[in-house]
């Protein structure tokens, strides 16, 4: 992996620990969300262990099943837009 995609992967996994954090604080009535980072920042590692066992078993789900997979984020937006602009 070169450097510019670690790089991009890495803002995407802050940017998502960021968001998740905020709606968590949100749900919860807490006014800070700084004080839930280090409680879900621990628990990702453990369900980062149990989604991926090994390397290989990931590169064969990146390969046969992330294309597909990332398709619905490409296309989200643009359904939410079409129903936002339609005002159903």
């Amino acid at each position: 992996m070169d450097n510019q995609r670690q790089l991009s992967v890495y803002q995407f996994a802050l940017l998502t620990l960021l968001f998740s954090l905020g709606s968590l604080a949100r749900m919860i009535r807490v006014d800070e969300y700084r004080s839930l980072n280090l409680s879900m920042g621990m628990c990702l590692v453990p369900f980062a262990l149990l989604i991926y066992l090994n390397v290989s078993y990931e590169q064969t789900w990146d390969f046969r099943v992330w294309p597909f997979f990332s398709l619905t984020f490409a296309l989200w937006p643009a359904v939410l837009k079409r129903y936002a602009k339609n005002g159903r």
